[in-house]
């Protein structure tokens, strides 16, 4: 496996419901959730996953395989029956999606079973996942207000007044958004823990709240969410300056009608069981690590020594230099005067973030029309109670 799919992995949460792989073009299994375990009926899948059907299936599939990576794009089957040669017979939804690291095609394949049952329809005609509200929601007055929204959606103007009513009582985040990833509704508690009111989020795409760098793996995941209705659980800080989500799992569940369509997106968080590791810096930044390659801007991160610790490839090429000439140098031998000076004085203030706008030159442009605009912030980690400032420097022409 490379690195490259190992990094997907580690941001990639293990909470999809439904057998889900990760292929190479050829059908040979990189990765595969506990349900896929399950349905191939082995310990641990290796080779193909062609290996695994029946003789009679094996073309069957294979075909679907050689089909997706000519469209490299998406092919979804919404009736598929095949023969396991564990003895299975399956009739699924066959999800296949392509995507392409260091110039080579993989395969995303999410398998759903049809006997599984897995949905409720209610006069609204939107159906919500059965087995998603039983395994990802903690608390009884959650489900009460996931099934008001059911019940009331589409939402008038009456309906979200009710449901305001009952989420502003949450001391949990929660929100709708549409399809295209707007807020329909925000309760209290989201809003005040980023210094805003509801209908200051309201109506606004929700990318508005989410950090920069994080905007990236946000369009996967509304896309994955898209395409297989599945709900996702990630745990972290998803939106802006909001600590209070430090030990938290967002939980996104969607909504969908007869035909599979997405029709909204519940979002709220909860207390994540898995938050009995404490957070330190160190694993803190290795996530950070992880993702920056995937950063659609110039990205690096400098300690409050003032070393810089790593530099994204867009970084590296836009002062033309190898991450290796980069990485452990100090970050006022290569930066220029007045850039360092701000960086200083971010490091000895009590602020989060500061935008600078630079000429050509990367030198403090106050007047005319900045070539490039630079985004400071700090990164703040909690080693044995002693707090240190991380700047986290991005640049966009």
């Amino acid at each position: 496996m490379t690195k490259s799919i190992q990094k997907i992995l580690s941001l990639i949460p293990h909470s999809i419901r439904d057998p889900f792989f990760i292929l190479e073009s050829n059908g040979k299994i990189l990765f595969t959730n506990k349900q896929g375990y399950n349905l191939l009926n082995v310990t641990k899948p290796q080779g193909s996953i062609i290996e695994y059907f029946e003789s009679d299936s094996k073309n069957k599939f294979n075909e679907l395989l050689d089909k997706v990576v000519e469209k490299n794009d998406k092919l979804s089957l919404e009736h598929f029956e095949f023969n396991l040669s564990s003895g299975k017979k399956v009739n699924a939804q066959i999800i296949l999606n392509t995507f392409e690291i260091s110039g080579k095609l993989n395969i995303l394949c999410t398998i759903i079973p049809k006997n599984y049952d897995i949905t409720f329809t209610g006069k609204s005609k939107i159906k919500i996942s059965y087995t998603d509200l039983q395994s990802n929601i903690k608390s009884e007055n959650l489900l009460e207000i996931i099934n008001k929204v059911k019940v009331l959606y589409p939402i008038t103007f009456i309906g979200k007044e009710i449901i305001h009513k009952l989420a502003d009582g949450l001391e949990n985040i929660f929100w709708i958004a549409d399809d295209r990833g707007k807020f329909l509704l925000v309760n209290e508690y989201f809003a005040e823990t980023i210094g805003l009111k509801p209908f200051q989020m309201e109506g606004k795409p929700a990318d508005e709240f989410i950090p920069g760098f994080l905007k990236e793996l946000n369009l996967a995941i509304d896309k994955f969410i898209k395409d297989t209705m599945n709900c996702v659980v990630t745990t972290g800080v998803h939106f802006r300056e909001n600590e209070n989500l430090k030990n938290k799992e967002i939980v996104q569940l969607p909504l969908y009608d007869e035909e599979n369509n997405l029709q909204a997106v519940i979002g709220f968080s909860q207390q994540s069981e898995n938050n009995i590791e404490q957070i330190t810096d160190e694993n803190l930044f290795s996530v950070l690590y992880k993702i920056i390659d995937y950063f659609p801007k110039p990205v690096a991160f400098i300690t409050s020594q003032g070393i810089i610790t790593h530099s994204s490839k867009e970084f590296c090429k836009l002062l033309n230099r190898k991450p290796e000439g980069l990485n452990g140098l100090n970050f006022a031998d290569i930066l220029t005067e007045s850039l360092v000076e701000s960086i200083n004085r971010l490091l000895k203030s009590t602020d989060n973030s500061r935008i600078l706008p630079l000429n050509g030159f990367f030198e403090i442009d106050k007047e005319g029309e900045p070539e490039y605009t630079v985004y400071l912030w700090n990164a703040v980690a909690n080693r044995h109670m002693a707090f240190r400032k991380e700047p986290v420097l991005r640049m966009a022409a």
